[in-house]
């Protein structure tokens, strides 16, 4: 304690004389009024309410309760308590003993599932979200009595409870932190070196096991207090009195604390400490590349937050970096680059206070050149500023992002409510026209001003990531700052913009694309309309006015049932990963970089190019406005008649995929275990991923994968298009017509004629198998997939399909149950059912990570659920649950009619010939469900010989 109020002394002196600082220029006139149409209110204690009604189809009321603590707040004995007792607030509390989600398990009519109770913790707050459905009182009097208790300190915080909850905590980061979960903390500890406020977290999982239960309730103590909190209720609000009143007589009465903590400002002690530099060195004997950030601090950003010019200045630095990123993107655009570098303003990013940050990554022998490359872009646009076409493009591009329209959004609302709150951000009435407005009048010289101002080769905090196979290397503060500055002194040119092609294909070439003739078959049972072009191609063209997001875009998907399996099985990797190695190639006339350049002026993005080889097919997919279509389909033909090929695009390639190895941000185990099951199988209908997918690097041969690729592409008349969207279906024709019909019909063959029935599988269980995991895999824990596979005798029965779904959900409702209610150390355990389509069977599936001690323990479990599921009728209360999120996504007017549902439904139906059925009838059919029903699915389903286990250990010993 002597300890802590030593350290409180000390930060209030920092923080007076920063804050005297800070202010200084502030005026009073400068601080705009809070957006009128957001009712807002302090009560007397200090606790804080924001109400903003809005008039979308949005089902849900989006309310949160926002904490102004995080990691930032917590003493030395506390490191990730701030997040630990974010889990404990769906424990016990007074009001709801047993916890949130068992409430909402006992609760009938809420219209909830369990996901839209939620948390996110961060390092200046943690925020609570519930969503509840418009106008249903007993779920809005539901989270209020959540976040009452949450903010009264009527969390129980038992040491049963505590206990209970560091399995699932640590399985949580072990699972997120996918295979490069060292490297993380490591990036993190670079970080805590230059950041006030951020903590080593090197010894989390010791600190988790043995954690001092009074630091943890002394942090809630602390910092769970009414002037650090506030509500936020946004969405389609009928009545914001009685709304008002409602958060008045829970929370006026939260006393206030006689002597509370002092907040340290890490943001301002940030500002104002000296440059720094930390050197870390990681574990990694397989990362060859060395990491460097350059940070600089925006103090001005920071110190104008609370007005409109504080927002102003917060487009200058987004303008900047995407300019900014552009260049240093342009810098390493060749093949085989020896390093990456990236800028990012970190306005958004909680855990870095607002700076731009220069993220350069160099192969580690290089890292000078990577450094002195670097510098050399900054330089110039230090000294030369930016040109009249790149300023006008940044502005376009982000005018374009300042959505007005967003401003009637439910979803829009959360984040500028809590950075006002947090950080007192101007949020005043129209606040999106007027940033459109200024940025609109912004003019080039001023923002070759702004730039000037910024100390480019002097960056503040410098952190560098090491791999171990460089320790030796002497990378030091000043060799670093050296070679910054060095090659500030060289000379340098104007920048001059590389030469952006001006179209895709020539006049010449699109001329000779002659309209052809096509068969109008109508419109089918889907309601598209759908026609044979000349050369073969089936055309599927569908109409609607979808919701969500890209809701004024053209999406296409075209695919045909040829796949890497119809060529010989040692050709296998140089099919599936053909695909990749033509988008690093580049389609006509232009290599990838040059077809990047040109598509960054269109609403295409490059990256969003899906071109795939799959196992049973291949395909391509994108979307674009519908003023690009013409474009659109332009790229989609050169893909599918003149992609590029060249030996140094394809070593690129292979160079980068091995990188991902050492790299990879998922669980590569998931993966691994999916490929052995089907192994078991003998099912190859699924497309390789995994460690073996990153052995079939080296067995992938530029030769093949370019014959493959060809002889799959290159046969239009196999190939079936769907394209939805909002447009009109006569005058898209003569397009689809002009670029699709007109691709030659090839006359190849293939080495094998691949029917999908080899894989309609009928396997017989029970079955249990054990699997060691192939790869460099160290973490402590275990995976578990379960499989209950059965066969249909009837494709057709959607009702059947929508069953087994709801069989699934229910399930998975379960499931989460093990965690929450019996406390086993899972985290994300889930359960979902399908149809597979191609196998034509149906399956459901369950998962979860563990400790290796509680396989068999949870085997046991979800048997246990089963019987009960098959033995007693489900309670009402979890079959509502269960199906909310079904009901959602069924839903006509909201879930089931956005861009990407409609197209699924149309390539199912169209691929797979499943019946088309109106989302209306699906929606009714999952509202009319039982109990009973529920119960006669799983008899039907959960047998002993449909059932299928399997799990993956760490090591071969452990099996």
């Amino acid at each position: 304690m002597r300890t802590r109020n030593i350290q409180s002394i000390i930060s209030l002196i920092l923080l007076l004389q920063i804050n005297l600082t800070n202010g200084q220029n502030l005026a009073e006139s400068d601080i705009l009024p809070l957006d009128p149409s957001i009712r807002y209110g302090e009560l007397d204690n200090g606790f804080k309410y924001y109400i903003k009604p809005t008039y979308d189809k949005d089902p849900k009321l989006h309310l949160s309760l926002i904490v102004n603590a995080g990691t930032n707040h917590e003493d030395q004995d506390q490191v990730e308590l701030s997040h630990f007792l974010e889990h404990m607030a769906f424990k016990s509390s007074k009001n709801i003993p047993g916890g949130i989600h068992q409430k909402l398990k006992e609760s009938t009519g809420l219209g909830l599932n369990m996901f839209d109770v939620n948390a996110h913790p961060g390092p200046k707050s943690t925020t609570y979200i519930f969503k509840s459905p418009v106008n249903n009182m007993p779920a809005l009097d539901l989270a209020l009595l959540w976040f009452e208790d949450i903010a009264k300190g009527k969390l129980k915080l038992t040491e049963q409870e505590i206990d209970q909850e560091k399995g699932p905590f640590t399985q949580e980061y072990i699972t997120r932190g996918g295979d490069n979960f060292k490297k993380i903390i490591q990036q993190n500890k670079v970080k805590s070196n230059l950041i006030p406020g951020n903590k080593d977290q090197t010894n989390l999982l010791k600190d988790i096991e043995n954690m001092n239960y009074k630091a943890l309730r002394r942090y809630y103590k602390d910092w769970y207090r009414p002037d650090l909190m506030a509500i936020s209720i946004v969405g389609n609000i009928r009545n914001t009195d009685s709304l008002e009143r409602a958060i008045q007589e829970r929370f006026s009465d939260i006393p206030v604390k006689k002597k509370p903590r002092l907040v340290t400002d890490y943001d301002s002690l940030y500002y104002h400490q000296d440059n720094k530099f930390a050197k870390v060195l990681t574990q990694d004997t397989l990362d060859s590349e060395i990491e460097f950030q350059l940070f600089y601090k925006d103090r001005e950003t920071f110190s104008k937050l609370q007005t409109m010019d504080g927002a102003y200045q917060i487009l200058k630095w987004n303008l900047l970096t995407n300019i900014l990123n552009q260049r240093l993107k342009e810098k390493s655009y060749t093949y085989n680059s020896f390093y990456t570098a990236r800028s990012n303003y970190t306005y958004k990013l909680s855990n870095i206070p607002i700076s731009l940050q220069i993220l350069i990554t160099s192969e580690g022998n290089k890292y000078k050149d990577a450094l002195a490359e670097t510098a050399a872009v900054l330089k110039q646009l230090y000294k030369y500023g930016v040109g009249k076409a790149e300023f006008n493009q940044a502005v376009e591009k982000q005018l374009d992002d300042i959505r007005v329209d967003y401003s009637e959004n439910s979803r829009y609302w959360s984040y500028p409510i809590k950075a006002h709150f947090i950080s007192g951000e101007a949020l005043p009435a129209d606040k999106l026209k007027l940033l459109k407005n200024w940025l609109s009048n912004y003019n080039r010289l001023d923002f070759n001003s702004f730039i000037r101002k910024i100390s480019f080769d002097r960056p503040e905090s410098i952190g560098v990531l090491i791999p171990a196979k460089f320790k030796d290397l002497n990378i030091t503060e000043n060799l670093t700052r050296d070679v910054l500055k060095g090659s500030f002194t060289d000379k340098t040119k104007p920048y001059t913009p590389p030469k952006t092609p001006e179209r895709l294909m020539s006049e010449k070439e699109i001329k000779k694309l002659q309209p052809s003739e096509n068969i109008d078959l109508g419109f089918g049972e889907s309601g598209a309309k759908e026609l044979i072009l000349e050369n073969g191609i089936k055309v599927m063209l569908y109409s609607h006015e979808p919701e969500g997001v890209n809701k004024n875009d053209i999406f296409i998907h075209g695919f045909t049932p040829i796949g890497a399996i119809n060529f010989p099985k040692g050709d296998y990797f140089s099919a599936v990963n053909s695909a990749e190695i033509i988008l690093n190639s580049g389609v006509g006339e232009l290599n990838k970089f040059e077809l990047q350049r040109f598509l960054s002026s269109t609403s295409l993005n490059w990256h969003l190019i899906d071109l795939y080889i799959n196992n049973l097919e291949s395909g391509i997919q994108m979307h674009s406005s519908s003023r690009d279509l013409e474009i659109m389909l332009q790229v989609i033909r050169l893909h599918m008649q003149k992609a590029n090929v060249s030996e140094m695009a394809f070593k690129d390639w292979k160079a980068n995929a091995i990188k991902m190895k050492s790299n990879t941000l998922f669980d590569i185990k998931s993966q691994d275990l999916k490929m052995l099951i089907n192994d078991y199988f003998e099912d190859y209908s699924e497309v390789t991923y995994g460690t073996r997918r990153f052995k079939g690097i080296e067995k992938t041969k530029l030769e093949k994968a370019e014959k493959i690729y060809n002889r799959i592409f290159n046969n239009p008349e196999r190939f079936t298009f769907v394209i939805n969207g909002n447009f009109s279906i006569d005058s898209i024709i003569p397009l689809v017509n002009k670029y699709l019909g007109t691709l030659p019909v090839s006359d190849a063959e293939f080495n094998q004629d691949v029917s999908e029935k080899q894989y309609d599988l009928a396997p017989k269980g029970p079955v249990y198998k054990e699997f060691a995991f192939p790869g460099n895999y160290t973490k402590k824990n275990n995976l578990y997939m379960s499989y209950i596979i059965k066969k249909t005798k009837d494709p057709s029965d959607w009702r059947e399909k929508i069953k087994v779904k709801a069989l699934g959900a229910v399930t998975n409702t379960k499931m989460w149950g093990l965690r929450f209610d019996k406390g086993y150390p899972l985290y994300a355990p889930g359960a979902g059912a399908n149809y597979n389509m191609v196998k034509n069977r149906y399956e459901i599936q369950t998962y979860f990570n563990t400790e290796p001690a509680e396989i068999e323990n949870l085997r046991e479990e979800f048997k246990k659920i089963m019987i009960h599921l098959k033995t007693e009728k489900v309670p009402k209360s979890i079959l509502e649950q269960s199906l909310e999120r079904m009901l959602n996504i069924y839903n006509p007017e909201t879930g089931g009619n956005t861009h990407r549902w409609v197209q699924k439904k149309l390539y199912n139906h169209y691929r797979f010939n499943l019946p088309w059925v109106e989302n209306s009838e699906i929606h009714q059919f999952i509202k009319e469900l039982t109990p009973s029903d529920i119960q006669e699915t799983a008899k039907k389903y959960f047998q002993d010989e449909n059932l299928f286990e399997f799990v993956i250990k760490e090591k071969k010993e452990d099996l």
